[in-house]
């Protein structure tokens, strides 16, 4: 028997409405759903589950009250004073005091501030590069930046829906990605006759004595390039038995934090040639492409031209982005999926959810039909800017690995291929690491 669930609204059915209620009832629950505004064709409607989002209690008919504080009937954007409040041990958005609802806070409001990204519509202190950081967002001043929290709430919403209707069922689903960063796909070879010549001269000159060494090996064969690990990760996606990793490349021009191999070298194209028939490609946008659509314009193209076939994947250089100009260009270019959401200076869940959904413009009030896949980890973000050790480092990769594995979605890592390269600080022990992150992933 199908389960439907009919919703009471106060006002008219809006565009953030649909946003919330689809990626709940259509794509997480797998269920269709209606809405109304009349509380009499609401009490009469048989053979579904009936949720009352009105505001006002309702006797006399079996439902589900949960509490409507209205963000959804709004249009725009505005200052938020967003309430949270900790029951049962849960933290929860838009809290209500108000007896009678058996959800203790307005659900449906909470999903859409945190799954439209609302915050970062708003001012907000960005770090050098531009960005929205784990630092100043909501999420983690609150204590649950490390938490799926939508995700968290959707099971707990899913046991209530099962004590009105017993043939409602809802499994979670897990799912493991790796995907790897090339900002730069070697270290010393590849790189054009007078950047190449510019390197060896700054090498040299620099007294590193561990560096000038690596860089002679490499010169003469002795040793493979340190960035050079594609056959590498070849080998820990069969090891693993993990799903084919998602590659990013750079392929733009070559700038202050752009410094990816020439585009024109054989190499480096024959490069990306080869990873395209085994494992999905997409661009890793330039630094200057962030707000220029015209940079990327090119990027997007030239990189199509080289794997003869449409771009679709997108993850921005230095996780830059700003919305709405980031993704709206994106859009304009018929980039299907962006996999930027995650921190930069954190681990965690940015946008709260361990499920791919898609974006909201907020200014525009609309769901576009671009598709976001969050991340939780980055190498990185644990040993730049944490700056902890491996050890730690595994015990909270663990800890966000056991809290998707309870409540579903994707355990999603980004790692970089210049991330092992001793000469760097990458020592063994986090080549080593990242194997048991692996292994973390993996285990069935």
């Amino acid at each position: 028997m199908s389960v439907n669930v009919i919703i009471l609204t106060p006002k008219k059915f809006s565009p953030r409405h649909k946003y919330v209620f689809d990626f709940i009832f259509c794509e997480r629950f797998g269920i269709k759903y209606s809405t109304t505004t009349s509380s009499s064709q609401f009490s009469q409607k048989e053979n579904s589950i009936k949720i009352n989002y009105s505001g006002q209690l309702i006797d006399r008919t079996p439902c589900l009250h949960v509490p409507n504080m209205g963000l959804l009937d709004e249009q725009g954007i505005r200052e938020l004073n967003v309430q949270t409040q900790t029951i049962n041990k849960i933290i929860r958005l838009f809290p209500t005091e108000q007896s009678g609802f058996q959800v203790n806070n307005d659900l449906f409001s909470a999903v859409f501030y945190l799954l439209s990204r609302y915050e970062e519509y708003l001012p907000f202190t960005a770090d050098k590069h531009d960005r929205f950081t784990a630092a100043v967002s909501f999420a983690k001043q609150n204590g649950f930046h490390r938490l799926p929290l939508i995700d968290i709430w959707l099971k707990e919403l899913s046991t209530a829906l099962k004590r009105l209707d017993k043939n409602f069922t809802f499994s979670t689903n897990y799912t493991f990605q790796t995907s790897y960063d090339i900002d730069i796909a070697w270290a010393y070879k590849n790189k054009g006759f007078a950047r190449g010549i510019l390197q060896k001269v700054r090498t040299l000159f620099s007294l590193n004595y561990l560096k000038s060494k690596q860089l002679f090996e490499v010169a003469i064969g002795i040793k493979k390039d340190p960035y050079f690990k594609f056959s590498y990760f070849n080998d820990l996606e069969k090891r693993f038995k993990t799903q084919a990793s998602n590659y990013f490349f750079a392929f733009g021009k070559w700038g202050t934090y752009d410094k990816n191999n020439p585009t024109s070298n054989k190499n480096f194209r024959q490069l990306i040639q080869n990873i395209d028939k085994t494992n999905p490609v997409g661009i890793h946008p330039s630094y200057s492409s962030n707000k220029d659509v015209s940079i990327l314009r090119k990027e997007v193209n030239d990189l199509a031209a080289l794997i003869e076939n449409p771009l679709k994947r997108s993850r921005q250089h230095y996780l830059k982005m700003s919305l709405p100009t980031t993704y709206r260009n994106l859009e304009k270019l018929n980039i299907k999926e962006d996999h930027s959401m995650g921190y930069a200076d954190d681990v965690g869940f940015r946008a709260s959810t361990a499920y791919d959904f898609f974006w909201y413009d907020v200014l525009e009030d609309r769901i576009s039909e671009l598709r976001i896949y969050p991340f939780q980890i980055m190498e990185v973000a644990l040993f730049n800017y944490l700056k902890i050790d491996t050890a730690e480092a595994e015990s909270i990769c663990k800890t966000i690995n056991q809290s998707i594995r309870e409540n579903g979605g994707t355990f999603s890592i980004l790692w970089h291929n210049s991330s092992f390269n001793e000469v760097e600080n990458w020592t063994m022990d986090k080549q080593l690491f990242y194997e048991k992150v692996l292994q973390i992933g993996a285990d069935t």
